[in-house]
This record gives C-alpha cells, sequence and structure tokens, in this order.
C-alpha cells in the first residue's frame, strides 16, 4: 500500500505543475517581455489602474502623461529601500498604489495620500518585507 501513495503523491505533484506552476511561469515571462517593450510614446495601464502615454523612462521610474499636461511619475521601491534623508524645493504628494509605503510620517497601504510641505526633510521607502509602488 505505501508504494500506492507515492505514486498518487507524484501524479499530484506533475498535475499540479502542469496545471498551475507552469502557466503562472508563462504568465510571468509573458509579462516581463511586455515590461520590457514599453517604450515613450506607448500607452499604458498600470498595475494602480492609472491610464496613460509613457513620456520618459529612467531606471524604476515611469513618467507617464494623464492628459494633455498632467504627468505623473511612478517608482517602485523594492522590499527594505528606504532613500536617505533629503529635501525638495517644492511641495509634493505621493499617492500609494501598492504595498506599503514608510515615512518618517509613518506607514501607508494603497489607497492612502501622503503630503510633504516644500522643505521638509524627509525620508521614505518601502516596508522591510514588501515592495511599494507609488505614484509622485
Amino acid at each position: 500500500m505505501p508504494a500506492g501513495y507515492l505514486i498518487l503523491f507524484l501524479v499530484v505533484m506533475v498535475a499540479y505543475f502542469v496545471v498551475v506552476a507552469l502557466p503562472r511561469k508563462r504568465a510571468r515571462t509573458a509579462q516581463q517581455a511586455l515590461l520590457e517593450g514599453v517604450e515613450p510614446g506607448d500607452e499604458v495601464l498600470t498595475a494602480g489602474g492609472l491610464i496613460g502615454v509613457v513620456q520618459a523612462l529612467d531606471g524604476d521610474i515611469v513618467q507617464l502623461e494623464l492628459a494633455t499636461g498632467v504627468t505623473v511619475r511612478l517608482v517602485k521601491y523594492p522590499a527594505g529601500f528606504t532613500n536617505a534623508w533629503h529635501t525638495h524645493p517644492c511641495a509634493h504628494g505621493m499617492f500609494v498604489l501598492e504595498g506599503t509605503l514608510v515615512t518618517h510620517q509613518g506607514s501607508f497601504g494603497p489607497g492612502n495620500f501622503v503630503w510633504f510641505p516644500e522643505g521638509m526633510k524627509m525620508e521614505h521607502g518601502a516596508h522591510q518585507t514588501e515592495s511599494a509602488g507609488r505614484s509622485l
């Protein structure tokens, strides 16, 4: 009887691989190829639901034009990353699209908007265990 259980276990593992793991890997590969092919001028729909035209790409930063004259920059911080303390010459806000944004003011989840006044000394980044996507 123990050999029968081993065979059943192997059949279940193969079925899982064929039905779940293999399609997920194919989908991730296809999504990565799509992301690598994004160029300025392409219209995109972000994971956060923003629709816009790519204006510029700079590493992990994407600048989108949402409407004539309205641009946002999308940034994704890797888990545990925090910018050094710094200031900006103008006020700005951050809208959290996914993950947890960690700032000197606290932690903020998806849907939160965090405002930074002009000249404020600040730091911001992602939670230790999850990345954070936000728009500027």
